[in-house]
């Protein structure tokens, strides 16, 4: 098993709890290239599950350093909906 790095969930829940911060709103330290926590929405056949100064799961800062492949696209998504809600414009 895994060794948890303290106040981050255990590797047994991160599945549940990455599927749903795929959409979440962005974190103030989110970027294109790195994530505030586990952003993969199927965690368990990262990769990078639990690798020491990669995975969020394994680092004291919580941050992922290789996030999926589809999180740029969803950065930009998310960044587009943040930029909407503070000025209140709408699409369409």
């Amino acid at each position: 098993m895994v060794p948890c790095v303290q106040g981050i969930d255990p590797p047994a829940t991160m599945a549940t709890n990455a599927k749903n911060r795929f959409h979440l709103p962005l974190e103030p330290s989110d970027t294109e290239t790195q994530t505030v926590g586990c952003r993969h929405t199927n965690a368990t056949n990262c990769g990078k599950n639990s690798m020491e100064g990669v995975c969020a799961f394994a680092r004291p800062d919580r941050m992922c350093l290789l996030p999926p492949m589809s999180w740029p696209k969803q950065f930009e998504r998310l960044r587009t909906e943040s930029e909407l809600e503070t000025t209140g414009k709408q699409v369409g």
